[in-house]
């Protein structure tokens, strides 16, 4: 078995409030599907669909398989590839790992602070899927059309299938 490899990835430190509005209060807890696919996306989507979180950086899955012998502990700055937003509105896993119809979406946060820690445990075989744990600490993600801002404290998903190994 190889190796997982720990991401820690933190981003620029602001102060955060949350302003209230449509995702006031511990949105996350709406988030009842968790999927992932490539190297590396993962989502988040509620019941209903109408509200998303997408974690995607690419080459994360291959860095894993890499490492080899040791888990590698890596750490990004905000100007490098980290992706990470939350939206609002209809049919929003509609394209999220896959090709579908456009969703309409009402509202995009996007990451400004915090950390994310992501665990991937590569395949043992090749035609299975690897998986990945993904913690959320302190993540602020700000609604730049409104200014509207909300933290997601502590969040964690678990055991996310995510691309095949190469």
């Amino acid at each position: 078995m190889r190796p997982a490899v720990l991401l820690i990835c933190t981003f620029a430190s602001v102060g955060c409030t949350d302003t209230g509005g449509p995702l006031a209060g511990d949105f996350e807890r709406a988030f009842t599907i968790a999927g992932g696919c490539r190297d590396v996306e993962v989502y988040l989507t509620s019941a209903n669909d109408d509200i998303a979180l997408r974690f995607e950086e690419p080459g994360l899955l291959q860095d894993a398989i890499d490492a080899g012998g040791a888990p590698v502990t890596l750490r990004l700055e905000p100007q490098d590839l980290l992706r990470l937003d939350v939206r609002t509105g209809t049919d929003l896993s509609s394209t999220l790992c896959a090709d579908g119809p456009e969703p309409i979406v009402t509202s995009r946060y996007v990451a400004i602070s915090g950390t994310a820690v992501v665990d991937i445990r590569p395949n043992v075989n090749v035609d299975d899927f690897a998986r990945l744990d993904l913690q959320l600490i302190s993540v602020a993600v700000l609604d730049d059309e409104t200014g509207e801002l909300l933290v997601i404290n502590d969040f964690t998903v678990r055991d996310v299938a995510i691309g095949f190994t190469p």
